[in-house]
C-alpha cells in the first residue's frame, strides 16, 4: 500500500515557473466491517478516509477509542475483503459480540480526514460514560518537552516527502520515543498509535502523546478514554480541548517548537530548568 504518489505539477518560483515530479500523500477509504463467529450477519461500522498503512492498529484505536470493545483479545481476527482487490475494507471477527452490540449505535458514518465528525458534543458524555479522571502522576522537564520536536521531525517519513500528512508520537517521560504514526487525518494517527500500544501491551498511563499539529477535542477525547496523562502538540489547542484537559486533569502544552512551548494545564507537573 501506498503513502505517497507521484504528481506532474508546475512549480512557481518568482517569475519562473518549471515543470517538476512532486510527491503526494495518499488519501483513500477505509471501511470498517464487524463480524460475529456465533452470529450470521455484519456490520459495516464506519467509513474513514485514512493515509493507507496500518490499518489494522488504526481499526483496533477506532475500536478501543469509542469503546465499543475493551481489549484487543476480544479480536478473533481481521482480513481485508476478498471481493475487491483494492484494499479499502477491512473486516473484524469478534469472539463475542455482548458486548459490541451494548455499545453500537446502530448507525453508519463517515469521518472525513478532517476532525470533527465523532458524535461528541460536551464533555458531560464523557463522565456519563465513566471515563476517570487521571489520577496517574507526572513530571516532565522542559527540556525533554523542547526536545520532541527535532525527534519528530527526524521521524516522519512521509511527511518529509510530502509536507501534507498529521502525526503522533509516543514517548514516555525522560522523551525517548516509542512509537509515531502518520496519516492525512489527525485522529486517524491517534487511532494507529493507540491501536500499535494495545497490540504490543504498551500501557498508554505514563506516556505522552505529541501531535504534530493542533489539539482538538476529539483528540483529548481518545486520551481521557486510553488514560494518557500527557498531552504536547506543535500547534494550538482548542477552547474545548483546554476545558476537557482540566476536567480529567490531563497536562496540556502547546505551541512546543523552536525552543518555546505554552502550559495549559498541569504547570505543577512540569521542571521548568532547562537541563536533563
Amino acid at each position: 500500500m501506498k503513502m505517497v504518489q507521484p504528481y506532474e505539477i508546475h512549480k512557481f518560483k518568482t517569475d519562473e515557473v518549471s515543470l517538476v515530479n512532486d510527491l503526494v500523500v495518499v488519501e483513500e477509504p477505509l471501511e470498517i466491517k464487524i463480524l460475529f463467529n456465533e452470529a450470521p450477519f455484519e456490520v459495516a461500522l464506519n467509513v474513514t478516509m485514512r493515509t493507507p498503512g496500518n490499518d489494522q492498529e488504526l481499526a483496533i484505536g477506532f475500536l478501543l477509542n469509542e469503546q465499543l470493545i475493551q481489549s484487543v483479545n476480544e479480536i478473533e481476527k481481521m482480513t481485508y475483503c476478498a471481493e475487491t482487490d483494492e484494499l479499502n475494507t477491512l473486516k473484524i471477527w469478534l469472539n463475542d459480540a455482548s458486548w459490541f452490540l451494548s455499545h453500537y449505535q446502530p448507525k453508519k458514518f463517515v469521518t472525513s480526514s478532517a476532525c470533527g465528525v465523532c458524535g461528541k458534543t460536551s464533555i458531560e458524555e464523557l463522565n456519563n460514560k465513566n471515563c476517570a479522571v487521571i489520577s496517574q502522576k507526572v513530571t516532565l522537564s522542559a527540556y525533554t518537552i523542547q526536545s520532541f520536536q527535532k525527534v519528530m521531525d527526524d521521524s516522519q517519513l512521509a511527511f518529509s516527502i510530502t509536507g501534507g500528512i498529521h502525526a503522533v508520537g509516543l514517548f514516555d517521560l525522560s522523551g525517548e520515543m516509542i512509537a509515531v504514526k502518520e496519516d492525512v487525518g489527525r485522529h486517524n494517527a491517534m487511532d494507529k498509535i493507540v491501536g500499535w500500544a494495545h497490540q504490543n501491551q504498551v500501557s498508554l498511563k505514563d506516556k505522552v502523546a505529541v501531535f504534530s499539529g493542533r489539539i482538538s477535542f476529539e483528540l483529548v477525547q481518545k486520551a481521557v478514554v486510553q488514560q494518557i496523562p500527557v498531552i504536547v502538540a506543535f500547534g494550538a489547542p482548542s477552547s474545548l480541548a483546554i476545558d476537557l484537559c482540566k476536567a480529567f486533569n490531563i497536562t496540556v502544552c502547546g505551541f512546543a517548537k523552536n525552543g518555546r512551548f505554552n502550559v495549559y494545564n498541569g504547570i505543577e507537573n512540569i521542571e521548568l530548568n532547562q537541563s536533563k
